[in-house]
């Protein structure tokens, strides 16, 4: 026992050495460190998971299913291992996606002439081994590409647990249309950099921004573009009901719901806040009962050289967040010429 540590050394983060062992004396080093956890867990030190790398993470998590553990442990010691159950969560998650990458290339490697059905065969072949639905299995297969190809350095933080695996998602397809790669890179650095205190919604919002100012021509590009998609739709639903729903401008779409809200606002009865607007969508579409249409109100912050066509930079639109130049002056245009503009100056 003594030469074990006498030639390896003692390294903080793992209480015990690595030798050269045989199965049966590894697995008593494993029992040893797993009664170090469970006794490490008992004494409240929180280190345990905040600094344990790898194996040594999942050994000492292992110490959780002891309840009795976890019952004598202080407030401390469970918000770290809740910490360490995240971590823990990502890294696999990492893993599932570079087995999935890894499959696929050699299922269907990657090529021009690869046909989509041997491509989604993988997909298949993965929802029949794991029970998954066959659409997981393709948004699976689909960010495991993203990831490896196009974002490795946030493949490898999510491996190491800096954030899950959700958050991944949303720096690759925040990031997947910038056509810069050297912008790409940078702005991909600096969301992994942002990622771990940011909510899901927050990390969205805040690369939506970025990619707005770092390539503001192409996103007035992908804007007039995506204007063209513009539709209503309706889904017949359970009940007698229909599902409505419309893919808008966002100037537009903001303006429909102050509409809704304001006109809503106006009527107090029994019915909920959600009945009361739906209502009032189906009494100003059909007319079949006439009121006072409310004054609607979009407020776009913007700097005043994009509206004096100088720059390009992203303006922002109250209740919808970065919205593109193109967007700011065309709505500074429509409410000059209807006489409605207002103008605050905001330093």
């Amino acid at each position: 026992m003594s030469e074990c540590f006498a030639e390896t050394g003692w390294v903080d983060e793992s209480p015990f050495p690595e030798p050269e062992l045989t199965p049966d004396e590894l697995a008593h080093w494993r029992e040893l460190e797993r009664e170090f956890a469970r006794e490490g867990l008992a004494d409240g030190r929180v280190w345990e998971f905040d600094s344990a790398p790898g194996e040594a993470l999942s050994l000492r998590l292992h110490a959780l299913n002891d309840r009795a553990v976890v019952a004598d442990a202080d407030d401390r010691v469970l918000l770290a291992g809740l910490r360490g159950v995240q971590r823990a969560k990502a890294a696999l998650a990492a893993q599932e996606l570079e087995l999935v990458a890894e499959l696929t290339r050699r299922r269907a490697p990657v090529t021009d002439t690869v046909p989509e059905m041997a491509w989604r065969a993988v997909a298949d072949e993965i929802a029949a081994e794991t029970g998954m639905s066959r659409y997981a299995a393709t948004k699976l297969q689909d960010l495991s590409f993203g990831l490896s190809d196009r974002f490795p350095a946030t493949l490898d933080a999510l491996a190491a647990g800096r954030f899950d695996v959700r958050k991944a998602e949303v720096i690759a397809d925040g990031l997947t249309n910038v056509r810069d790669d050297t912008v790409r890179r940078r702005l991909e650095a600096a969301a992994i950099e942002a990622a771990g205190g940011l909510t899901v919604p927050g990390l969205r919002e805040l690369l939506k921004g970025w990619v707005l100012a770092a390539e503001p021509q192409v996103a007035d590009e992908r804007a007039v573009e995506a204007r063209s998609r513009r539709r209503v739709v309706f889904t017949p639903v359970e009940g007698d009901m229909v599902e409505l729903w419309a893919l808008l401008p966002a100037e537009d779409g903001l303006k429909v719901r102050a509409v809704l809200e304001a006109t809503a606002a106006q009527v107090k009865d029994s019915r909920t806040a959600d009945q009361r607007r739906a209502d009032v969508l189906v009494d100003l579409v059909t007319g079949e009962q006439s009121g006072v249409q409310p004054k609607t109100r979009v407020t776009v912050t913007v700097p005043l050289d994009v509206l004096a066509g100088d720059s390009d930079q992203p303006a922002h639109l109250d209740g919808y967040g970065p919205a593109t130049a193109l967007l700011a002056r065309r709505l500074a245009a429509d409410a000059v010429e209807t006489g409605t503009f207002r103008c605050a100056i905001v330093d």
